[in-house]
Formats: structure tokens, C-alpha cells, sequence
């Protein structure tokens, strides 16, 4: 049976042919990444993944299905994860369906469901300006206000006086947001495959300075927890109920999910979502575990056993870093940096331009780093972090906006 792929990432993080190894590839990709994949013999480009490309996809299934024949549907982003199960629902192909995914990817929806079993901050859907005001009367400062189906924190505001609530919303309001009340403490996530009321493999980690980290020109990075961390099963323990309460397929779930830990010691619900993490997360995973959690997903879509083997290797932290401000790079040196470092990679080079970054995941350099504790990360990352401002000169007063 066919695997129809819709590709989203850039060719030295995936390995497709040795991830579905005799089966038939359709790769259907973007435009940009055609080059990069000019091995594959069956190969459907596009400028972007649009009306297009899911109605040709919609064609091609209805084809199949008249030759008594079926395929396999892949994602490999969040954004494609409810046109491809809402495709699978029609055509009743394997994989995780329209009512499943669209719980992992309505934050509003998500909220109702589990509110009943996790602890939630108070939540509403924003359908006029006059929403916001009612929920900040009735519960004050400070709130957040961020897309219901949104990913990578773009347009996600904390809003702590009328002032910034003010300059937040002085354009306007985009649509499908909502709000919810600030919650005051340290987040983690928990990243890992689920299947059948089971976590196969999941590993906590604690965000470092979190994920809205990029407003203020900060790095964001994550650390993974040891085993003996006092939250280390307690956020597991939560994922746990989430899944079985999202999830109701037989298809294995790769799970990316985020909690608040408060300091009256409480696990606070954030979002979840059914797709890999960001970032680093998944090299850090596969350093440490030895499971690569994007060549499993791929499989899991394609009714494949997923490994879930658990090396329990060292620990390990990533480290996304944002450009100081915003102008042309006129230096930018690769100096040494500490012992364990395992990736390191550039976006951005001398002669490039910068701007101040939109969502989390935009930076000049991501890292990753293994070593024998968290705090031993940490101090790592933070050491990283320092020589890389260290080693970069931007001339402000040159920019572009492009």
C-alpha cells in the first residue's frame, strides 16, 4: 500500500526511506524542499500546502479506492494534522481521525474535555472585544490572549494592565482567539508516544525562561528532568490521563505536552498537542533514548510498530537563541563552546539581516548539550548562551523588514 507523505522538513531530519522501509513513497512537498528530496521517484511539488494540494490528494484517494485500493496518509506538521484526518474520516483510511485531532489542536475544545480530570486556568473563546473585558472584570490581571489553534506561541500576548491590553489589541483582534487567566509558575513539558492506555516511552523536561522567552529578545531551551526529580513521575502521571482521555485510536500518539508547575506545588493543564515537539526536543530525545521521535510518528501513521526502547543514555538540553536586536550581522564567530555540546547549527550568518523574532522557535543558532544532571545543563546552556552573544556584532541601524 502506498504512504502518501505530506513533507514539511527539511531533508537532514528526516530519513523516510529507512523509516518505511518496502513500502511504497509518494512524497508530496513544498516547493522549496524539491531539491533536497531529488532521489524520490514519486515526487508532487507544490508553492504551499493549500486548497490544492489536500483536493488533489482528495482526487487521487477517490481513484485509489475505485481499484479496491487504500493509502496511507502522513503528516509532519501540526498544521496538517485536521485536512489529513478529516480526509482519513471521510475515506475511513487508517490513522488518527477528525474528531481526535481536532481535540489535540482546538485549544477551547481540549479545555472542555479535560477539564473535568486536570487542573485548568479559567478559559473563554474571545468571539467579541467585549468578552475580554467581562473575563479581565470577573477574574483581572493578568491574562493571556492566544489563537485557539495556534503553534509556536505566534500571537500569544500576557496581558497585565489596560495599558498593555491597549497596545496588544490597538490593530484589532485576529479571529479564533480566546483568553485565559495568567498562570504564575515554572513550565515543563512531557514528550514521549502513547497507545492503548499506555505510555511506551515519555520524558519530562522543564522549560528555561520559557516560551514567550523571544518578546523580550531572550533565549528559550528546555532541560530534561532527572529520573529521581520530585515531578518526574507526577508529570507523567498527568500525561497519562490526558492521552486517555484525548485519544481514543488504536494508532500510536507521538505526544508534545505543556504543564505549569505552581509554587503552591500544583500541576496546572497548559496544551497539548499530537505531533512532535519544537525546537530541539526531538534531537535531545534521540541522544538520550535513542528514539527518534519523528521517524516514529512517521511510522505510527502507516500502521508500522513504533521503537519505544529506553537506552537511558545521558541527559540532555537545547538551546534556541534569538538575534540581541534587530540590523545586519557584521560579525559573527564560532568560538568554543562546552564539552558535551552534540548539535549546534546556524541560521542566520555574517552579511544576513535580522529582525526581532515573531514566535518562539526563530533564532540565529540552536544547540544542544548532553551531561549527567540537569543542573549540570543548565549551567551548560547558560555558559552557551553567554559565549554566543560574546561572539556576534549586529549594526542596528541597517534592518529589513522583509
Amino acid at each position: 500500500m502506498e504512504v502518501w507523505i505530506f513533507n514539511r522538513i527539511e531533508r537532514k531530519m528526516t530519513d523516510y526511506k529507512n523509516w518505511l522501509k518496502d513500502k511504497e513513497i509518494v512524497l508530496i512537498n513544498r516547493e522549496k524542499h524539491r531539491k533536497d528530496y531529488s532521489d524520490f521517484d514519486k515526487q508532487i511539488t507544490f508553492k504551499d500546502f493549500t486548497f490544492p494540494s489536500f483536493h488533489f490528494l482528495q482526487e487521487r484517494i477517490k481513484e485509489k479506492q475505485m481499484c479496491g485500493e487504500d493509502i496511507y496518509l502522513v503528516s509532519t506538521s501540526e498544521r496538517d494534522l485536521l485536512p489529513l484526518s478529516e480526509l482519513r474520516t471521510e475515506y475511513n483510511l487508517y490513522g488518527q481521525k477528525f474528531k481526535e485531532a481536532e481535540l489535540f489542536r482546538n485549544k477551547v475544545e481540549m479545555k472542555k474535555k479535560l477539564k473535568s480530570i486536570v487542573k485548568i486556568p479559567e478559559f473563554k473563546e474571545i468571539e467579541s472585544f467585549l468578552d475580554i473585558q467581562k473575563f479581565i472584570d470577573k477574574y483581572d490581571y493578568p491574562v493571556v490572549i492566544k489563537p485557539i489553534s495556534g503553534a509556536g506561541s505566534l500571537n500569544t500576548h500576557i496581558i497585565d494592565s489596560k495599558e498593555k491590553l491597549y497596545e496588544v489589541l490597538g490593530n484589532g483582534l485576529d479571529k479564533d482567539m480566546m483568553i485565559e487567566k495568567f498562570i504564575n509558575g515554572d513550565m515543563y513539558h512531557v514528550d514521549g508516544i502513547y497507545q492503548n492506555g499506555e505510555l511506551l516511552i515519555s520524558r519530562p523536561s522543564v522549560y528555561i525562561n520559557g516560551c514567550l522567552a523571544y518578546q523580550e529578545n531572550k533565549f528559550l531551551g528546555s532541560v530534561m528532568l532527572d529520573y529521581a526529580h520530585p515531578l518526574f513521575d507526577r508529570l507523567n502521571d498527568e500525561a497519562l490521563k490526558i492521552l486517555d482521555k484525548l485519544s481514543s485510536s488504536e494508532q500510536a500518539i507521538v505526544y508534545h505536552l505543556e504543564l505549569f508547575h505552581t509554587n503552591e506545588d500544583e500541576i496546572v493543564f497548559c496544551e497539548i498537542a499530537s505531533r512532535v515537539g519544537g525546537g530541539r526536543i526531538n534531537d535531545c530525545f534521540e541522544k538520550v533514548t535513542g528514539v527518534n521521535l519523528i521517524g516514529e510518528w512517521v511510522k505510527s501513521q502507516c500502521n508500522l510498530p513504533v521503537r519505544v526502547k529506553d537506552e537511558n543514555n545521558k541527559l540532555a538540553g537545547w538551546i534556541l537563541i534569538p538575534p540581541p536586536k534587530a540590523g545586519r550581522i557584521k560579525k559573527l564567530e564560532d568560538i568554543g563552546y562546552p564539552e558535551g555540546m552534540f548539535f549546534k547549527d546556524y541560521y542566520l550568518h555574517e552579511g544576513d539581516y535580522t529582525n526581532n523574532p515573531k514566535i518562539s522557535i526563530e533564532c540565529v543558532v540552536a544547540m544542544a548539550v548532553e551531561g549527567n544532571s540537569t543542573n549540570e545543563i543548565v549551567a551548560k546552556l547558560d555558559k552557551c548562551n553567554e559565549l554566543f552573544l560574546s561572539s556576534i556584532v549586529i549594526e542596528e541601524e541597517i534592518t529589513n523588514e522583509d
